[in-house]
């Protein structure tokens, strides 16, 4: 990847200097050096992870360029796709042909060999497009040693179904409420958990709620306690997805929902879709939230639509 030589001998000190010892019926045997790897919590450790997953980004990259492993579109013009990663866990698409999934695996056996990282097929899983055949799944799931499920309601470990409740309230509220606009049962919910929480400290029982909880979410400045309100919080974080669509055209976020959502790569403009997808839908409701609150500068006037384009405080034209 291009590092320079007395960088990587610094990196593999770090890597050296740490010993191991293993305790066995409370006997504590001799320290060992390891041959790879960085001690637990170690702040290196993120980096050099994602060091080694672009080496698997960089092949599955070029085998894309070669069609190799073509991926797939989320629109006719969209760019092609055949790997998305989030931390440790990946998303790959194929093509639902023995040559392909064969190059994959090879791929992924070759990857393992270099850098010394075990995939774990058991915890992997595989989909298949509802154009497959029963017997092509049978074979394409026999040379990928997965297992075959139906949907991710299970991504990440966390069922969908209670993904707002206990991700919301306990782990990962800001992620989860920037990607997902939370329906309006789901932000009572958690509003009444929170006021429960306050004004009794239970989560069972009666309790006596004193002030509307609305006043609560106000700021301490007008008298209340400045409580975030949970849907204005959500609309906040989602709207700032719509910021990056606007400024960001260069990633491949953008290239997606664009080619998809809208060609002309103005958010404001994107056309209704009955089966969009619950993420598109939530970041298009707040782009319409937050439309009448946006201004363009005009600059030279190429981008200008006379018809639609709004013009102020009288509207469209027509």
């Amino acid at each position: 990847m291009g590092f320079d030589g007395k960088w990587i001998a610094n990196i593999m000190d770090c890597v050296r200097s740490v010993k191991y010892t293993v305790k066995c019926n409370n006997i504590l045997f001799d320290t060992f050096i390891p041959e790879r790897g960085l001690r637990q919590g170690d702040p290196l450790s993120p980096y050099l992870f994602l060091f080694c997953m672009e080496a698997i980004s960089r092949m599955l990259i070029h085998a894309q360029k070669n069609n190799i492993l073509r991926g797939i579109r989320a629109s006719r013009d969209g760019p092609r796709i055949n790997h998305l990663f989030f931390a440790d866990d990946a998303l790959l698409f194929v093509k639902n042909k023995k040559s392909d999934v064969e190059s994959l695996v090879n791929m992924l056996y070759t990857f393992s060999n270099i850098s010394g990282q075990e995939i774990n097929f058991e915890k992997s899983m595989v989909i298949f497009s509802p154009n497959t055949s029963r017997d092509q799944r049978t074979i394409l799931s026999g040379l990928l040693g997965m297992t075959v499920v139906e949907n991710l309601n299970n991504y990440l470990g966390l069922p969908i179904p209670i993904v707002f409740i206990k991700a919301v309230l306990q782990f990962v509220p800001t992620y989860a409420l920037s990607i997902f606009l939370a329906p309006k049962s789901i932000i009572d919910d958690i509003q009444a958990k929170l006021s429960r929480t306050w004004w009794s400290g239970k989560d069972k029982g009666r309790f006596w709620t004193m002030i509307p909880w609305k006043t609560l979410c106000k700021p301490k400045a007008m008298g209340g306690l400045g409580i975030r309100n949970m849907r204005l919080f959500n609309l906040a974080l989602l709207g700032r997805q719509v910021w990056r669509l606007i400024n960001n055209t260069d990633t491949l976020c953008f290239k997606v929902f664009s080619s998809k959502y809208f060609p002309d790569g103005n958010i404001f403009n994107a056309k209704k879709v009955d089966k969009a997808s619950f993420t598109w839908t939530s970041i298009a409701t707040t782009a319409e939230a937050l439309k009448d609150g946006f201004g363009w500068q005009i600059g030279n006037g190429e981008k200008i639509n006379i018809w639609d384009d709004n013009w102020g405080m009288e509207g469209k034209r027509v």
